[in-house]
């Protein structure tokens, strides 16, 4: 912006922002008590939330250091009470703070031909499919029932 700033129209800005009043109504007041054009009056509100979106970035290393040493602090609460549900949902947000938790990509193959299923039978077969994951992620020894009738590599005796 060409010019000097006028820091009182600046700060009037700024606190309807806070407030969160209607920024149309705050912009033709502002505009007529400093006489100035309702643009000019936008442009302030335009650098007052560049200026927020600069003063975010440079908080955001401080600020996320601050949360992870809260979490830190929790999970040694956590640990110092004998709670380890409370210990090991601290280090959840503690994994999903550092990124470590990201978000996996699932394929699934099979050998039936789900182009001609129905949408129920996808369905169903998505879920059974599913299952034998968890169980073999889970480090079980037992898997659901296969089509086959065979479970864990044996015949059921029914």
């Amino acid at each position: 912006m060409a010019g000097k700033l006028n820091m009182e129209l600046m700060g009037k800005a700024e606190l309807a922002l806070v407030r969160g009043e209607n920024p149309h109504a705050v912009a033709q007041a502002l505009a007529v008590e400093f006489d100035m054009t309702e643009r000019t009056v936008w442009r302030y509100f335009r650098l007052v939330r560049e200026r927020w979106a600069t003063e975010e970035e440079e908080l955001r290393p401080k600020r996320r250091e601050q949360f992870r040493a809260m979490v830190m602090e929790n999970f040694r609460l956590a640990m110092d009470d004998a709670n380890p549900m409370a210990g090991a949902a601290t280090l959840r947000v503690l994994a999903k703070l550092d990124g470590l938790e990201a978000p996996g990509k699932l394929e699934i193959t099979t050998a039936y031909d789900v182009r001609s299923m129905s949408p129920l039978e996808r369905q169903a077969e998505i879920e059974r499919l599913l299952l034998v994951r968890a169980a073999h992620l889970d480090g079980r020894l037992a898997t659901p029932m296969l089509g086959n009738g065979k479970a864990n590599g044996k015949a059921t005796k029914h």
